[in-house]
């Protein structure tokens, strides 16, 4: 909107002139000079004197027009609803409101940030603070500075709440994540498919250690039946000496099938979870694995 300043045809006063309304006259001329030199800051400070000397709408309204030109627009906006107020009757005062009114969107506009979310699924609904909102697109809501309270509410699974702090002109992001997920971008089954995968690894290479202890327990039992056999061995001593060895064979034996046995557990559970985290779909899947004497599976929904 071009707006020009108010240029009286008349003197600013009824003749005649006292010397105070006549030096407002003159600081009047020499503002709308500098402002047609678009010196705007002179022709601001001019009117302001002249306007001390003779409180003229002409003037205040020429104030909020330099004042705007300086990119003040708080203090124009004030200027013009004081033009407003003092003179109500003013032919252009259906055109200054609109003009404070458009000034009041910019200048709030400026004053906002954007929030915007990330991640949701097409078709969620989302609100902020409680209030419906459009889909944020790319660019987000244009908000007032603050703190927010975010909800997204998908088509399908449960609704997603985070917060996000919007400040002046910067795009402020929220992450939607799936209710349950062990970390950004990282579901349960994919924490617990790995898991498995590795406690097996673990729990095969623990019982190939104790499998081979059985056999080095196995070698000391037969050399020393063998030495038992020699003339002169002393025999009693030797058969305690097996005896020992016998009880660490089978006590390795048995160590070594208990964690094969694991590894077993561990690696059927991770080709589940494996084959359910590739069959995941829109929902979160809500599950737990559940070991028992002899037994092993998982529960929940699917």
């Amino acid at each position: 909107m071009a707006a020009a300043l108010c240029l009286p045809t008349a003197p600013m006063a009824a003749a005649p002139q006292s010397t105070k309304v006549a030096r407002a006259q003159a600081l009047y001329d020499l503002g709308v000079q500098a402002f047609k030199a678009k010196d705007f800051v002179k022709a601001d400070e001019f009117f302001r004197e002249a306007y001390k000397l003779d409180p003229s709408p002409v003037l205040l309204y020429n104030m909020a027009r330099a004042a705007e030109e300086q990119g003040e627009g708080e203090l124009a906006v004030r200027r013009y609803r004081l033009y407003l107020k003092n003179y109500p009757q003013a032919e252009d005062a259906d055109q200054v409101r609109k003009r404070v009114r458009v000034m009041e969107k910019v200048l709030r506009k400026a004053k906002q940030g954007q929030l915007t979310v990330s991640g949701a699924p097409p078709g969620s609904r989302f609100l902020v603070n409680d209030e419906p909102m459009p889909e944020p697109g790319t660019r987000g809501w244009d908000l007032d500075p603050g703190e927010y309270a975010v909800r997204v509410e998908p088509t399908a699974g449960e609704p997603w709440e985070g917060r996000a702090t919007v400040t002046t002109g910067q795009l402020a992001e929220v992450q939607y994540a799936v209710a349950g997920a062990a970390g950004p971008g990282l579901s349960a089954l994919t924490v617990g498919k790995y898991t498995a995968a590795g406690a097996a690894v673990v729990a095969v290479g623990v019982g190939a250690l104790f499998t081979a202890r059985a056999i080095d327990n196995v070698d000391t039992y037969n050399d020393l039946t063998r030495a038992m056999a020699k003339p002169g061995a002393d025999v009693e001593a030797l058969q305690r000496d097996r005896l020992s060895a016998a009880d660490d064979r089978d006590s390795n034996v048995t160590l070594s099938y208990v964690m094969y046995g694991v590894a077993g557990i561990a690696a059927a559970g991770a080709v589940t979870l494996f084959l359910l985290d590739a069959d995941q779909g829109a929902e979160p899947q809500a599950w737990q694995l559940q070991v028992g004497p002899g037994a092993v599976g998982l529960s929940g929904r699917f």
